[in-house]
């Protein structure tokens, strides 16, 4: 099977597809292969109406194939919000943003889901 860093509409990476409903809590994860040499990873999220990003670090979980799987578990107030990854290497520091479709791709910046 072929993995993603993340993918917005697939259960393995998301545990809510689309809207989430205000409560409720939302697990995301990110997939990194082992050659990215990650040593931490984060979900960075802006609340719409606000300029500030959080960054909220997320946890090492289990491993899936060559594949280091992180994650966190969030609950939002209401609101309009964008999120991307970012992760930082032996390589330097990288962000997983989304592509034209649902999926997330390695990138210096790039849009946000």
């Amino acid at each position: 099977m072929e993995y993603y860093p993340f993918d917005s509409r697939n259960k393995l990476y998301r545990n809510i597809i689309g809207a989430v409903a205000e409560d409720t809590t939302l697990r995301l994860r990110l997939l990194l292969h082992f050659d990215a040499k990650c040593t931490c990873a984060f979900l960075v999220i802006r609340n719409d109406s606000e300029a500030e990003t959080v960054e909220i670090l997320l946890t090492k979980a289990e491993t899936i194939d060559n594949y280091q799987v992180y994650e966190c578990e969030i609950e939002l107030d209401e609101g309009l919000y964008w999120y991307a990854f970012k992760y930082k290497s032996e390589y330097g520091e990288f962000f997983v943003t989304k592509t034209d479709g649902s999926l997330g791709t390695v990138s210096k910046d790039g849009a946000w889901w």
